[in-house]
């Protein structure tokens, strides 16, 4: 989770990014990606980068599930359960 929080000012920054800059973070993003699997440090990683209303890159890494093992795709479901309802509270206060 902490690695999380961390990677999440990084994407925002990116946000803001000029076109020109933009391969140039998508692939900063994915390398950190990668190492938060290879570190161990995630199970598994999907992602996606917009711009405007264009999806330019998406990628997963590692595992939707250890038992039987099954690698995590882009197309692969979250079951995000009630997180939402933090969101939504906090958008309201």
């Amino acid at each position: 989770m902490r690695n999380l929080i961390l990677l999440l000012p990084f994407l925002i920054g990116c946000w803001s990014c000029t076109h020109h800059s933009l391969d140039h973070n998508c692939k900063k993003v994915d390398r950190l990606v990668q190492e938060l699997i290879s570190e161990k440090l995630a199970l598994g990683v999907s992602y996606g980068i917009m711009v405007g209303d264009s999806l330019i890159m998406s990628e997963s890494y590692g595992l939707a599930q250890l038992e039987p093992v099954v690698p995590l795709s882009v197309e692969s479901s979250f079951r995000i359960a009630s997180v939402t309802k933090s969101f939504t509270a906090t958008a309201i206060m």
